[in-house]
Formats: C-alpha cells, sequence, structure tokens
C-alpha cells in the first residue's frame, strides 16, 4: 500500500512523496492499510482526517520520518498533531479499526468538560505504542474492543478540574474485550474526576477473561498524592481468568504485573475479579491501599495470586485515608473473596489514622476483611506497620464461615505499636488489638497462624473472644511489650517459642481495671512449648548456634525477604 508523507513546514503542498511532502493532513488521500508519516520537529495543528480502517495484516499506520529519504531518526523531536478542541474521527459506534499509531505526539485541548471524552475512540486490533498522548480529558477510550496494544505511551490525561464526571486517563468498558495489553505506558494524571475516576479503568459490562496490564508507571501531573477521594492507578472490575491455582501461573490470562504506582489512594483496586495474577508492583505511598480488592455475593473475587509486590509506607496520617499494604474484602458475605494466595510480599510502614470509626484499627500490613475466607498468607514481610501486620475481620455481620485462612512462615516485625483507639481526638491507649496478629470473628473452617516470626511490636497473637477452630503453633516470639498470644483459652496453642521477657506468654483477654490491653496471665506455657532465647541474627533471620530453633523445622528459615529501612 502507498506511503504518503506530511511536513507541516514545507514550503509549497507537494505530491505526498519524502522529496515533496504534502503541507496538511487535509491533502492526504484515504484508503485501508495506507501508511502516513509526518516529519520529526513538525508541529500540525487543525482537525485530522477521517482514515480509513486497515485490514488483517495490512494495517493503516500513522508515524514519523526524519529525512528527505523518508527514513526516520529517533534523535529528532516526535511530530506535533495538535487537533485543538477536537476529537480524533472515530466515534464510539464506528471507531478505527487495523490501526497503529506509532511515534507521534496527539495533543488534545477539550474545552467543553464530559465524563470519558477522549482523543480517541479505540477499535479493535488497534495499536498505538511510543506515542505522547495530551489532553485536559480522557486519553483513550474502548468499548467491546478487541486485541488492542497501548506500548510504552507517554499520557498526560485526566487534568480537568472537574467533580461531576467522571475523567479517566484510559477507559476499557462495554462488552468484554479479549486481548487487551496495556504495557510501558508512563502515565501522569490531575485530580479531575468524579468518584469512579480513576487511571487506568477496566470495567465492562461482561466478565473479561484475558487482559495484561503490566509495567506501567502512575503518576499524579503535579508529583505530590491526589486529593481525590477514590482514585485508584489501576482499577480492574469484572473479570474471570484461568484457574491459576490449578494451572498454575503460566497459564495466568488476567495478569497485573511489574506496575509502579504512587500517589493515588489506590495503587491496584480489583472489584469481583478471580484468578488474577498480581505480582512484582511496587505499591508505594499511595493515601489508603497498596493492593485493594473486593468481592460479592453475585460476583466473588477467588483464586488470586499476589505475589512478590512492594507495599510500603501506604495509608496516611490524616483523614479520611485508611492504610493497608494489601486489602481483601468480601463485604460481609459467604466466600465473596476467598481462596487468593498472598505471598513473599513486602507491607511495610503502613500508618494508622485510626479507622473509619476512630478505633486504631488501620495501618495494616495485610487486612483479611469483612467475611474474607480461605486465603494463603505465605513467607510476607509486615515491618513496622503502625497497626497490625495481619487482621481478620468477619464484618458487622458475619457470614457462617470467616475461617480457613492459613497465616504461615511469614515476618512480623514491630507492629501495632501506633495503632491508638481515639487518635484522632487525642486518644493515647493503644487499642487491644494493638500487634502483631490480630484475628475478630474467624470461625468456621480451621484456621491456622503457624511457624511464623514474631519479633517486636506491642503484641503478638491476638485472637478476640469471637474466635474459633483457630490453631496456633510453631511460632517464635521475640521483645514483645505486652504479650505474646491473648486468647480466650488455651485451645489451639501449641509448641510455640517465647524468648523469656516477654511480660506474658499467653494470656486471658480480661483487661485490666484500667482498661489498658495488657490481658491477665492464662498460662505461661503449653505442650511442647519453649521458653528460652531462639539465638536468630535478626538481619537474616537465620537460627544462630545453639538455637533451639535448630532442632524445629522452622519454616520460615528459607523464606528470602530481608528488613530494610528504605
Amino acid at each position: 500500500m502507498p506511503t504518503y508523507f506530511i511536513d507541516p513546514g514545507a514550503a509549497t503542498n507537494g505530491t505526498g512523496t519524502a522529496a515533496s511532502p504534502f503541507k496538511s493532513w487535509a491533502s492526504v488521500p484515504a484508503g485501508a492499510g495506507n501508511v502516513y508519516k509526518q516529519k520529526r520537529g513538525t508541529t500540525y495543528s487543525g482537525a485530522f482526517p477521517s482514515l480509513v480502517s486497515g485490514t488483517s495484516g495490512n494495517l493503516t499506520t500513522i508515524g514519523a520520518y526524519a529525512n528527505t529519504d523518508g527514513t526516520d531518526s529517533f534523535l529528532l523531536p516526535r511530530p506535533v498533531i495538535d487537533i485543538g478542541d477536537r476529537i480524533m474521527p472515530g466515534t464510539v459506534n464506528s471507531p478505527r479499526t487495523f490501526m497503529k499509531w506509532s511515534e507521534v505526539d496527539i495533543r488534545c485541548s477539550r474545552a467543553t468538560l464530559a465524563s470519558d471524552v477522549p482523543i480517541m475512540w479505540l477499535g479493535s486490533d488497534v495499536e498505538i505504542s511510543d506515542c505522547n498522548l495530551t489532553s485536559n480529558l480522557t486519553a483513550l477510550y474502548g468499548e467491546g474492543c478487541n486485541r488492542v496494544k497501548l506500548l510504552r505511551n507517554k499520557i498526560t490525561a485526566a487534568t480537568a478540574a472537574t467533580a461531576t464526571h467522571a475523567i479517566n486517563a484510559i477507559v476499557i468498558g462495554g462488552a468484554a474485550p479479549t486481548g487487551v495489553i496495556i504495557d510501558g505506558n508512563e502515565v501522569a494524571v490531575g485530580d479531575g474526576g468524579a468518584s469512579l475516576a480513576h487511571v487506568v479503568k477496566v470495567s465492562c459490562n461482561q466478565p473479561i477473561a484475558d487482559i495484561q496490564i503490566t509495567n506501567n508507571k502512575i503518576r499524579t501531573t503535579s508529583g505530590e498524592s491526589t486529593t481525590h477521594l477514590n482514585k485508584a492507578g489501576i482499577f480492574l472490575a469484572l473479570a474471570a481468568g484461568a484457574d491459576i491455582r490449578k494451572l498454575g501461573t503460566a497459564a495466568a490470562t488476567i495478569i497485573l504485573a511489574g506496575n509502579d504506582v504512587e500517589g493515588m489512594v489506590d495503587g491496584i483496586f480489583t472489584s469481583s475479579v478471580s484468578n488474577a495474577w498480581i505480582h512484582h508492583n511496587r505499591l508505594n505511598r499511595n493515601n489508603s491501599f497498596g493492593v485493594h480488592a473486593t468481592g460479592s455475593l453475585v460476583n466473588p473475587s477467588v483464586g488470586c495470586i499476589a505475589e512478590w509486590n512492594i507495599c510500603r509506607r501506604n495509608g496516611k496520617n490524616v483523614s479520611p485515608w485508611y492504610g493497608r499494604a494489601i486489602e481483601l474484602s468480601g463485604g460481609g458475605s459467604l466466600n465473596a473473596c476467598t481462596r487468593w494466595v498472598i505471598r513473599f510480599n513486602d507491607c511495610s510502614y503502613t500508618a494508622n489514622w485510626g479507622g473509619p470509626m476512630d478505633n486504631g484499627t488501620e495501618g495494616v500490613g495485610i487486612g483479611l476483611d469483612d467475611g474474607t475466607s480461605r486465603c494463603l498468607v505465605y513467607g510476607n514481610l509486615c515491618y513496622r506497620c503502625e497497626g497490625q501486620a495481619v487482621q481478620t475481620y468477619a464484618g458487622t455481620t458475619p457470614p457462617a464461615d470467616t475461617g480457613g485462612h492459613q497465616i504461615l512462615c511469614n515476618y512480623f516485625i514491630e507492629c501495632g505499636l501506633a495503632a491508638i483507639t481515639n487518635r484522632r481526638s487525642g486518644g493515647t491507649t493503644r487499642t487491644p488489638g494493638a500487634c502483631n496478629v490480630s484475628l475478630s470473628g474467624t470461625k468456621g473452617a480451621l484456621t491456622t497462624v503457624a511457624y511464623n516470626l514474631f519479633v517486636g511490636g506491642y503484641a503478638g497473637l491476638r485472637e478476640g473472644s469471637d474466635c474459633s477452630n483457630v490453631q496456633k503453633y510453631g511460632n517464635v516470639f521475640i521483645d514483645q511489650l505486652e504479650y505474646a498470644i491473648a486468647a480466650a483459652s488455651t485451645s489451639g496453642v501449641r509448641a510455640n517459642v517465647y524468648k523469656p521477657g516477654v511480660p506474658i506468654n499467653i494470656g486471658s483477654l480480661a483487661l485490666h481495671a484500667n482498661g489498658s490491653a495488657k490481658p491477665v496471665l492464662l498460662s505461661s506455657g503449653v505442650a511442647g512449648d519453649i521458653t528460652a532465647d531462639p539465638l536468630l541474627d535478626l538481619d537474616r533471620f537465620m537460627p544462630l548456634a545453639g538455637s533451639p530453633l535448630l532442632s524445629r523445622a522452622v519454616a520460615w528459615r528459607s523464606v528470602p525477604l530481608q528488613r530494610s529501612d528504605a
């Protein structure tokens, strides 16, 4: 198919060759599969022509050139296409298909605010790669579009100041697409948008079966934290991929990986998403959550794997933010959020503002909330979280079964020291659940808390009197200020290791008369317990010579995570 060249800086309107380029896009012939190239370092301003869709194997292509022989040079600036207060031709009802945009700088200055009005609508079989995209509203919008690739673009969008319109940077909606890849983009957004505004938003009216959102960097245009109330860096709703717990992660069809999100409310927010592989993301310094996942009775969230994510310094000590590194919520419905694997994540330094009721329950490393059930929490590092390292909560109206969790082989280091009841109003008393692990309303299927290392913090493990069928064994407790374990009874407690100096090995839930969280002595130990210095290298978390742990199967010794003050 023919190639046409455009040079807005040309002295005269030519014939479209590299030696005699068109002066304006208005002169270009339309044809399926045509190739169009604008000269680097030039700016075209005005309406863009209505190009024709390509065909399979014969894409209509828009790109750049630098030299009079039609060749390119990446050393020169990308050509600018400034469409002003317009939209690229291609409406929501008939977007262009089989097209490729590459190495161009597209600018849109829409003056009229409206929800999700983009620079251009996306059709199926469209690739936009290595482009600059700038708009005060949405950059790209696709509905029911399949095999879309958005690769390595620099996008500045959603900068309009509005509280009435949903303005996002990238939106995929409508009928569920297939084959969508959003990879390697650098996105900067403003605080514009109503409650449903996010940055990358994928929310369709049917379950999505495959999508990849990978290696994107997301920030605000100011470089500061958003003031929006719930803007997520990546929002994915209603998706169900291949069963990766059974088939393995190589079979994953829903992948959220390698993304770097700071300054949003949530780094990644999934709603009713099953079998997603969420891995190797950097989700730091977000206002509330690093990873936030919800499910419902009608559309549960099942079988996701969240691993090797770094979620540090999420949450703020100001209203209205919460503060959790990884947060799952079942909405109080049975098995609405269930069977997640949460492993090898760094969930550190989360901040505690006191929770929605000023009850000191935020600043959590890993939250299994509102009836979340049957999750594996394995090999994670929770370091200096102001609230609990791990918190389970059944919800205000618990479902019948909120148990089945396996909390195994984790490092819980110096957590719970800043969980203060009535903190917002000047309170100073630590919350009764101010500990490394807090279990509340956990009952039904067997829950196991085993082979974890508890170092420092206000307290070790607190099991509420509304819990049942919880086994607690093989854990190591070192240097807690108040107690190692607080529980209604010694049922399920066995074979733990307590370093001498922990005030109470096992305490009842009864509080002292002054109302503090310190329990009264229930037992100084049970069958199989060891009260001895475990002799640990606390830089590598390894038992030293002479440690009683060397004669035990201490599974956390092989967890490849290390403490860091970064």
